[in-house]
């Protein structure tokens, strides 16, 4: 039914759970509930815009101990219900107003910017502003950004669901970048994207110790960067910030990353869609979709910066507690062919950058470098397959472990990949290690698929080539070596 996921909850199930929430909201609740679980979208928006409307209003007492969690989560399903409507602008005014219930509403874009689009760009209809939002049941009363009118169900939480909170704006920022492409709104899309990186980042540095390193990726600090630079650095606006700048030391908060991405009993009542919950892998879901966002816009050496990003947060060990020294632990082989997908785009940017100006000897040195990261994540996946399949495949020195499956995404990247190489070395005159390319590339392949078939034809095309090189140079080496005269 597009998209609604139907829930596992019984009859009795419906009048037992929810209890945890207000009674102001428990009728409407359940009832949106059943009926989005019955397919009936209508009725579903009815009552859950209305509990929408009616939480908003509630004192923070009685949305105790998470009152976003719960605010947010009740927009959520209201947005899942109307993009399952295909009432997606509907959906993105929701989700957006749930943002500006954001605590930390400082961090949110100014309200000069947050409802408008370029007008050079006539394809990319802006957001409506607060004003003109309807009134009806399907949208939502729009949330002020002065402090004064913050709503009553913002209070001060403790960090680790602080952190919950901030993970929760993320997603939504995600959700929405991910409506304003559907909506064709560049301006809005980039708008959220760069918001849920900025979060990203913010969140790897003030709880982990995390800052991304030009040169070295990921490094643990101990210092406290100003989260406003976080994006500018990315992009490489502000690359003598690279070192970050010394304050306030951070303290280990006592939590383990696992537990600020499992899901949260106060709002687990609602069946919130999967998109909710962040997981490591997905926290790198931002800056790939900035990278890609800025690759469609033109902005080549942007999409390349957080692409880079995206690849080393997903091959970076992850703390189990913390700024705790030497409490980590591996990245799993998901995590691992993710990166190495991440790797592919990266790889094709630069094989673009390299037609486009030949000369540029930063491109032409960073595209072997590529390659070369390429293959060393891709033969740690295969080690952790080999390792799963041997007698000792039971051991927990290898991280999580490694099921075919996760590498069956390792298994369709990595191939492409090899081709692109081959294409890489065609173009620069470097013939047999193309054809050892594209050899590799189709016996990767299993000789299935569209680009097996290319890779088939780029083996021709260089074993012709090579064909005709080694009778120059035969001709050559008869030429010099003809009594003279006889020439």
């Amino acid at each position: 039914m597009f998209g609604v996921a139907a829930t596992a909850w019984g009859l009795y199930e419906f009048y037992m759970t929810l209890t945890i929430w207000p009674k102001e909201v428990r009728t409407d609740l359940r009832a949106g509930l059943r009926a989005k679980e019955r397919g009936d979208l209508k009725l579903s928006q009815r009552h859950l815009a209305n509990a929408w409307r009616i939480v908003q209003t509630l004192p923070s007492d009685s949305l105790a101990p998470n009152p976003y969690l719960k605010v947010s989560g009740i927009a959520i399903v209201l947005a899942e219900v109307l993009e399952a409507d295909r009432q997606l602008d509907q959906a993105f005014s929701v989700l957006r107003d749930a943002l500006l219930n954001f605590p930390n509403q400082e961090q949110l874009p100014s309200s000069a910017t947050l409802f408008v689009s370029p007008a050079s760009n006539p394809n990319s209809a802006p957001s409506p502003s607060p004003s003109s939002l309807s009134t009806s049941a399907t949208t939502s009363k729009t949330v002020p950004h002065s402090d004064s009118a913050k709503p009553a169900s913002i209070v001060k939480t403790t960090h680790r669901e602080d952190t919950r909170t901030r993970m929760r704006a993320v997603a939504i920022s995600l959700k929405l970048g991910a409506l304003a492409e559907a909506l064709s709104r560049p301006a809005d899309e980039e708008l959220w994207l760069e918001f849920a990186v900025e979060e990203v980042l913010s969140i790897l540095l003030t709880d982990y110790g995390l800052k991304h390193d030009v040169h070295l990726g990921f490094v643990n600090t101990n210092s406290r960067a100003v989260a406003g630079k976080a994006l500018t650095y990315v992009q490489g606006r502000a690359g003598e910030d690279a070192s970050g700048e010394q304050g306030q030391q951070i303290a280990p908060h006592d939590h383990r990353i696992r537990d600020i991405f499992s899901p949260d009993s106060t709002d687990s009542d609602l069946g919130l869609p999967t998109w909710v919950s962040l997981t490591k892998t997905e926290l790198a879901a931002p800056l790939e979709r900035l990278g890609s966002f800025y690759t469609r816009q033109g902005k080549t050496m942007q999409g390349i910066m957080l692409y880079r990003v995206a690849s080393n947060l997903l091959v970076h060990p992850k703390p189990v507690a913390p700024l705790s020294p030497g409490s980590k632990t591996v990245p799993s082989t998901l995590e691992l062919c993710q990166a190495l997908q991440i790797e592919n785009a990266h790889m094709a940017l630069l094989m673009g950058l390299h037609r486009e100006h030949p000369e540029d000897a930063v491109i032409s040195r960073d595209i072997p470098r590529v390659l070369r990261r390429a293959s060393i994540i891709y033969d740690e996946a295969e080690r952790r397959r080999v390792y799963k399949r041997s007698p000792a495949g039971n051991n927990s020195d290898v991280g999580e472990g490694a099921a075919d499956s996760d590498n069956v995404l390792c298994d369709m990247v990595y191939p492409a990949i090899i081709f692109n190489a081959g294409v890489y070395y065609e173009e620069e005159g470097l013939l047999n290690e193309s054809l050892t390319s594209y050899q590799l590339a189709y016996q990767m392949m299993h000789g299935r698929g569209e680009q097996a078939q290319e890779a088939v034809e780029g083996v021709r095309r260089i074993q012709k080539a090579l064909g005709k090189e080694k009778q120059s140079r035969l001709l050559i080496k008869h030429e010099n070596s003809a009594p003279a005269g006889k020439a």
